[in-house]
């Protein structure tokens, strides 16, 4: 396996969050954008739903908030007709229109806490085309991928992929070794960042905390949690809350609960009762 060698950076590189907001996660797309564009100004949103307009409607008021005071520009487009073996399948298979430098696929449930740019400058800047890492023992990418927009797209003739692979993780995988954009991740492991989370992940499927190595988990950390419940207090976040539609609201409510609930208790208590 041959690793690509690429440019670094440009100084400040342009940069869109993408992902798929199908059914309820639609819920998720504003408080999203808020802690995504609090910490990374200048980047652009595009979010795949079922309805767009309707979306649209429903939340002008957090939407139109979200341009004026965080200069968030958001894309909300329809699903497209692309056949997939999973839904969230669809984020590695349909190319934005909005076009950047960087390109962050993730998953909508994250509350997004850090500036992504920064944290991964040196993954690019070595000359590779992602950030990202192949689970042990699998041939699976994360589903969190974060790369250079021309690494990624054009994408390459995939419908033999899509048709054939259950799992999106999978699906990744090989579209970014059809790409050639695959690379040796142990002869780059003192660049490599890991698994591209920065935040809180609200996943519906998963504990709030981790138990133990085996059971999938939000993985939530005590400083994550603290500085959350701070940012869910100030006048910024309140003035936003005031826009925000009922379900995001109830979403955010009960992250809200949750963080004020950690951080009562205190850092030496969390991490003497929560188990990696």
């Amino acid at each position: 396996m041959n690793s690509p060698s690429l440019a670094p950076l440009a100084p400040n590189p342009s940069l869109v969050f993408f992902t798929c907001a199908t059914g309820y996660y639609s819920n998720f797309v504003i408080p999203y954008v808020y802690f995504a564009a609090l910490h990374n100004p200048g980047a652009k949103f595009e979010f795949i739903v079922n309805d767009a307009d309707a979306l649209r409607a429903k939340h002008a008021g957090a939407l139109a908030w979200l341009e004026t005071n965080l200069d968030a520009v958001v894309v909300l487009r329809d699903r497209p007709a692309t056949k997939a073996k999973m839904e969230n399948s669809l984020r590695f298979i349909v190319e934005p229109l909005t076009k950047a430098d960087l390109v962050y696929i993730g998953d909508v449930d994250i509350m997004i806490l850090d500036s992504i740019k920064e944290k991964h400058r040196k993954v690019f800047d070595a000359g590779l085309p992602y950030s990202n890492v192949v689970r042990e023992g699998t041939k699976r990418l994360t589903g969190l991928h974060f790369t250079r927009y021309d690494s990624y797209y054009p994408l390459p003739e995939i419908d033999d992929l899509v048709a054939n692979t259950v799992n999106d993780e999978e699906l990744l995988y090989k579209i970014v070794e059809r790409k050639g954009a695959l690379f040796d991740q142990t002869q780059h492991k003192n660049n490599l960042v890991g698994r591209p989370v920065h935040g809180i992940h609200m996943s519906m499927n998963r504990f709030p905390f981790s138990a133990h190595a085996e059971r999938v988990s939000w993985g939530m950390r005590y400083q994550d949690a603290k500085k959350m419940e701070a940012l869910l207090q100030s006048d910024h976040f309140q003035e936003f809350n005031k826009f925000m539609h009922k379900g995001p609201a109830h979403i955010v409510l009960n992250l809200t609960f949750l963080c004020r609930g950690i951080c009562s208790y205190g850092e030496e208590f969390f991490a003497a009762n929560v188990r990696p």
